[in-house]
C-alpha cells in the first residue's frame, strides 16, 4: 500500500501525508527535525492507514496526536494509534467528559451500534494512556501552541472558537442533567435515540484545526471546521475574526498558505470564500481533499471555489465520483512519469524552506491543476 515512492520524507523539509479511503481521513506530518504529528485516524479494508504508514516509515512513537472531533470517520483506528505509538502529547477536542458519558450510555442501550462502540474504545484507550502519561490536553482557539525545544516551527490550534464551544456546551448539556447530586441522561437523550431529534452539526462545531508554521511556510489542517451559524463569531467567520483581534493579532497564520487540507471533505457547508481569499492570496496554494463517498463530497460548488483560488488540487481517492466532479469543475489531471507504485489512497507533499513543493500520490489518488 505504501511503497518506496511515498517513503522518502527528506531531512530539513516539511512532509505531509493525507490519507483518505472515501470514509475517514487522517494526516501524518513529518517535521523538519523528524518529529511526527498525526491528525485523526482512518481505516481501509481492515488496515489502519496512519498506523501502517508510520510502521513503513520506521516511526516508533508519535510526538503529537491531534483528535479533531468525535465523528467515526475521524476516530476509527485511534485506539490502535494510542496503544501502538504511545503519543508524547495528545490534543483533544473540548467536552470530552460530556461525550464520554453520553457514549457510555449509548453503548449500553445500543450494544450493536458500531460507531458508538468504536468511539468508546478510542476514548478508553486515550483515558488509559492519559492516566499513565498525563499527556492529554484540550485544544481550542488560542489554548494550545506547541514549539518543542530546538524546533524551528510552531503548531497552533485555531478552532473551535469560544463562541462555538459555548453553543456546543449548551447542546450537550441538554442531553445530561444533574439530579440529587448525580449526572443522568435527560428525556431529550431518549428522543435522540428514538430519532425524534438530531445532533445536527454539533460534533463538527467543536472540530479542532491546526496550522503548522515553519519560517514563512504555513500548512493548514482544517479538520471538519464548518462555516457555522449566522453569528459572526461562529465557524470560519469566528476563526478569522478571532485571529484578527487587536489584542493578539495572528491573522497571518491563515494568509497565503502553502498547503491546505480542505475542511470537511470539501462540503459546501465548510467552504468559506472569505477564508479562501486569504488562504490563497498569491495563487500558490495546493489543496488536499479526502472525499466522503457516502455523501458525494467534495461538493461541486466547493470544487469551483477551490478552482478559483488554488494552483493545484490533490484528491486521495475517487470515492463517490470525486474525480469526475473535479473535472466538471474545470480541474485537469496532472500526468505521472513514472506512474506511482504505491497503491493506497494517499497524497504526499514535500515542502522546502524556500517554498518549493513536490507532490506525490498513491495510485488511488489523483493530482489536478
Amino acid at each position: 500500500m505504501f511503497a518506496a515512492d511515498l517513503l522518502d520524507p527528506p531531512a530539513d523539509r516539511l512532509t505531509i501525508y493525507a490519507l483518505g479511503p472515501g470514509f475517514g481521513e487522517s494526516q501524518v506530518v513529518v517535521l523538519p527535525d523528524r518529529r511526527v504529528v498525526v491528525v485523526d485516524a482512518c481505516t481501509y479494508d481492515g488496515t489502519n492507514l496512519p498506523a501502517a504508514l508510520l510502521r513503513r516509515l520506521g516511526v516508533r512513537s508519535i510526538d503529537l496526536l491531534v483528535l479533531t472531533h468525535p465523528d467515526l470517520d475521524h476516530v476509527r483506528g485511534v485506539a490502535e494509534l494510542v496503544r501502538s505509538f504511545a503519543p508524547g502529547r495528545i490534543w483533544r477536542y473540548p467536552f470530552e467528559s460530556y461525550i464520554r458519558d453520553i457514549v457510555a450510555e449509548w453503548c449500553r442501550r445500543e450494544p450493536d451500534n458500531t460507531h458508538h462502540q468504536e468511539l468508546s474504545e478510542a476514548l478508553a484507550a486515550i483515558e488509559d494512556h492519559g492516566r499513565r502519561s498525563g499527556c492529554i490536553e484540550t485544544a481550542a482557539y488560542r489554548s494550545k501552541e506547541w514549539q518543542p525545544p530546538g524546533g524551528s516551527y510552531a503548531i497552533h490550534a485555531l478552532a473551535p472558537t469560544h463562541y462555538d464551544q459555548e453553543r456546543t456546551r449548551l447542546a450537550w448539556s441538554k442531553l445530561i442533567e444533574r439530579h440529587d447530586g448525580r449526572w443522568r441522561l435527560s428525556s431529550r437523550f431518549q428522543k435522540l435515540l428514538d430519532g425524534t431529534i438530531k445532533l445536527g452539526d454539533v460534533p463538527n462545531v467543536i472540530s479542532v484545526a491546526v496550522v503548522i508554521e515553519w519560517g514563512s511556510r504555513r500548512v493548514l489542517l482544517a479538520g471538519d471546521v464548518l462555516n457555522g451559524n449566522a453569528s459572526r463569531h461562529s465557524g470560519w467567520k469566528g476563526v478569522l475574526r478571532a485571529l484578527d483581534a487587536v489584542d493578539a493579532p495572528r491573522g497571518h497564520l491563515v494568509n497565503d498558505l502553502d498547503l491546505v487540507k480542505v475542511s470537511h471533505h470539501g462540503s459546501f457547508g465548510a467552504c468559506s470564500p472569505e477564508a479562501w481569499s486569504r488562504h490563497a492570496k498569491s495563487g500558490k496554494t495546493t489543496g488536499f481533499i479526502a472525499p466522503f463517498g457516502a455523501h458525494r463530497l467534495p461538493h461541486h460548488d466547493s470544487l469551483l471555489t477551490l478552482r478559483a483560488h488554488c494552483l493545484r488540487l490533490g484528491i486521495t481517492t475517487d470515492a463517490g465520483g470525486a474525480f469526475e466532479r473535479a473535472e466538471r469543475a474545470g480541474w485537469m489531471t496532472v500526468g505521472d512519469a513514472p506512474p506511482p507504485s504505491s497503491s493506497g489512497p494517499c497524497l504526499m507533499a514535500i515542502i522546502d524552506a524556500a517554498g518549493g513543493i513536490e507532490l506525490r500520490r498513491g495510485r488511488a489518488a489523483r493530482i489536478f491543476q
